[in-house]
């Protein structure tokens, strides 16, 4: 088996079955497998996922344990070299399988390897980025507004140092390398678990890939921005546990001040939520180790 296509699915099996399709429409050019981990759905979507997706293989989790928990399991049962990880949200509109494996087949360094994102209307959406710190997630956020109207493609000319990571939302990872690294933090419930794997494999010296010209559209690209408190709180928490893993003592303490003064700016409007990201300020959130 060349490649086992990966999804997540949590009482979402709407954009799963849709995301299945469109897969099964641009399928890649040799055997594969797909993949659906459901994480603790009810039992109306685990049922519906089951009949609608007869052809695929189908592991159901008792309880939501996470993107990275979810697709480590995913992985445990593939059996192809590759490891293409898809948001089960996206939509394929071409075969973008086959030159993702066939640029792993030319370098054999490279460890992961991703598409470009784009939005419906088919303009730019952050599929890369610098490994964070104050500094270079300014600089990231800063980067996404100013390209988000372009074509996907037009992106590809920035500097390699602008691409340190690539999106957990479409990553064709090499089985041996995924294995290397252990998968996936799970300590990550959402959020900062594809920026974490990338820096390790990075640390590893395995390449990592991005291929411009080959797209997918990413319906969920907004999610934090629109999102609820509590998907809010949860992109806080990953963020310091990556600051607590990977950076420095002074690079934590002016995150912690960040987030501080934050909190204190929303105190009146979302008192709830202020008070949770002041909480995780006051917490260490992992090992330093990797």
């Amino acid at each position: 088996m060349k490649v086992s296509i990966i999804l997540v699915n949590f009482n979402g099996t709407k954009h799963t079955v849709a995301c299945v399709a469109s897969i099964r429409a641009h399928a890649p050019s040799f055997p594969y497998e797909v993949i659906v981990v459901d994480n603790g759905s009810s039992d109306a979507e685990k049922e519906s996922l089951k009949r609608q997706l007869p052809d695929c293989t189908v592991v159901q989790n008792d309880k939501n344990i996470g993107f990275g928990g979810a697709n480590n399991i995913g992985a445990a049962r593939a059996k192809g070299e590759l490891l293409f990880f898809l948001n089960n949200d996206t939509i394929v509109t071409s075969d973008v399988v086959t030159p993702l494996a066939e640029a792993m087949d030319r370098s054999p360094g490279m460890g992961l390897v991703g598409p470009a994102l784009c939005n419906v209307d088919g303009t730019f959406q952050v599929s890369f980025g610098r490994f964070p710190s104050l500094v270079k997630e300014w600089q990231t956020r800063s980067f996404g507004n100013r390209f988000n109207r372009l074509d996907p493609g037009n992106v590809g000319v920035v500097e390699e140092s602008v691409r340190e990571w690539i999106t957990g939302a479409a990553m064709l990872v090499r089985k041996k390398c995924f294995d290397q690294l252990g998968g996936f933090d799970e300590s990550y419930f959402m959020y900062f678990e594809d920026v974490d794997l990338c820096y390790r494999a990075r640390r590893l010296g395995f390449e990592i890939g991005y291929l411009a010209d080959f797209s997918i559209i990413h319906l969920g690209g907004t999610s934090y921005v629109s999102g609820d408190s509590g998907i809010r709180r949860e992109y806080r928490r990953s963020q310091l546990r990556f600051y607590d893993k990977f950076q420095s003592l002074p690079e934590r303490f002016m995150l912690r001040v960040y987030l501080l003064l934050k909190a204190f700016a929303m105190l009146f409007t979302d008192a709830r939520t202020s008070a949770a990201i002041a909480g995780l300020v006051f917490r260490f959130h992992g090992s330093t180790k990797a």
